[in-house]
C-alpha cells in the first residue's frame, strides 16, 4: 500500500456495516482513518459510501471531529461496485482528481480494483487500510468475490 504523502482532494471513506445506526467495529475503523486523513490535512473532504444506515451511522460520527461542509455524503449503495459509481459521480461533481479509498485491509485489493475500473484514467487513486481483526467466513466471502 502506498503511504500518503502531499494533499490529497478527498478521502473516500466505504461503509462496512450497521444495525440500528450504530456502525460495525469495520465501520468505525474505516471512518477513523478517514477522519484522520482530514485531521492531519492529507485530504481536504471526507465521502461517506454505503448503505443508508452506514451513510447515517458514519455521518453523525464525522461531523463530531471533521467541519459538516468536508463531509461529502454519496447516494446509499449496498455494493462496492454502487458504491464507486456514486463516489465517481461526487468526484465528478466537485472536480477531485486525486483520491484515497478508505477500506479494511482484507477488502483492499478488490476495492481497488474496481475503484479503477470504475473512475478510469485521469484520476490518482490510492488507498488506505483500516487494519481491525477480521472473521474467517467474511474472509472467505471476500476471496470468493475476488
Amino acid at each position: 500500500m502506498v503511504s500518503i504523502k502531499g494533499i490529497y482532494d478527498v478521502a473516500i471513506v466505504l461503509g462496512g456495516g450497521a444495525s440500528n445506526n450504530v456502525p460495525s467495529l469495520h465501520t468505525k475503523e474505516r471512518l477513523k482513518v478517514g477522519i484522520e486523513l482530514v485531521l492531519k490535512k492529507h485530504a481536504r473532504y471526507l465521502m461517506l459510501s454505503g448503505t443508508k444506515e452506514e451513510l447515517d451511522a458514519m455521518y453523525k460520527e464525522a461531523i463530531k471531529h471533521v467541519r459538516p461542509e468536508q463531509v461529502i455524503v454519496c447516494k446509499p449503495s449496498k455494493t462496492t461496485i454502487g458504491n464507486a459509481y456514486y463516489a465517481k459521480l461526487k468526484a465528478l461533481e466537485y472536480g477531485f482528481r486525486k483520491i484515497i479509498i478508505v477500506t479494511s485491509e482484507f477488502h483492499m485489493e478488490r476495492a481497488m480494483a474496481i475503484f479503477r475500473r470504475v473512475f478510469g484514467a485521469g484520476y490518482l487513486l490510492v488507498g488506505k487500510s483500516s487494519k481491525e481483526p477480521v472473521e474467517k467466513e467474511l474472509l472467505r466471502r471476500e476471496e470468493q468475490l475476488k
